[in-house]
């Protein structure tokens, strides 16, 4: 079969370039999802902290860069989440080591 630059076939160990500096050899690494813990991003023009603070969420990171808090959520609190009009997406938080 014949792929595209950048690509491989499954099983092959040579190194690919993903376009960012970054090479692997191999499986690309698999950062598992942290239980309760969510990630909750906002329309750029929505203040993150203040989104949070509706249903009363504690916030326990900020990234204003990407107009994002982390923060612990049960069922009920991502669904009540989940109707606010300024929340773009809800997803389960991964810890990552990039060293």
């Amino acid at each position: 079969m014949i792929l595209p630059d950048g690509y491989q076939q499954e099983g092959e160990l040579t190194p690919i370039s993903m376009g960012t500096g970054c090479t692997f050899a191999g499986p690309a690494p698999y950062f598992p999802a942290t239980e309760g813990e969510f990630l909750i991003g906002v329309r750029q023009a929505a203040d993150p902290i203040a989104v949070a603070a509706r249903p009363g969420l504690e916030v326990d990171d900020v990234y204003e860069f990407i107009a994002t808090v982390a923060t612990r959520l049960s069922p009920a609190d991502i669904e009540r989440v989940r109707l606010d009009p300024d929340v773009t997406v809800i997803e389960q938080n991964r810890r990552a080591d990039l060293t």
